[in-house]
């Protein structure tokens, strides 16, 4: 009985933290949108604030990407449907991801290339 208990603790625990990363994927999806307006206002300082906030949000966003899906003992590995959702082409989360963050890098590299 307490070893069940127990395995099943874990198990709950590990599909919160997967959770919680999927969640603030979300979140920093969101945050990256916000901050890409600030790059274009006319204000300086918040300019600089949406740039510093882009880059963080955009590490911890590839953090947790990497987490959920960078190696094979990762969430993403767990089952064939969410391999394919994950890796399964150009619609999948990976690549839908790396599209997202290549496009928000390129805003940023292009807000630098402004000044």
């Amino acid at each position: 009985g307490g070893m069940v208990v127990a395995s099943n603790l874990e198990r709950m625990q590990n599909d919160a933290s997967v959770i919680n990363k999927a969640g603030a994927q979300r979140m920093l999806s969101q945050r990256i949108a916000a901050f890409s307006t600030d790059l274009l206002s006319s204000d300086p300082d918040v300019r600089q604030s949406g740039r510093r906030g882009m880059e963080d949000a955009l590490q911890r966003m590839s953090r947790s990407h990497t987490a959920l899906s960078g190696t094979p003992s990762a969430p993403a590995y767990e089952t064939q449907e969410l391999r394919e959702h994950y890796f399964g082409g150009s619609d999948s989360v990976g690549a839908s991801l790396a599209r997202f963050m290549d496009l928000a890098a390129a805003l940023l590299a292009s807000a630098d290339n402004d000044r």
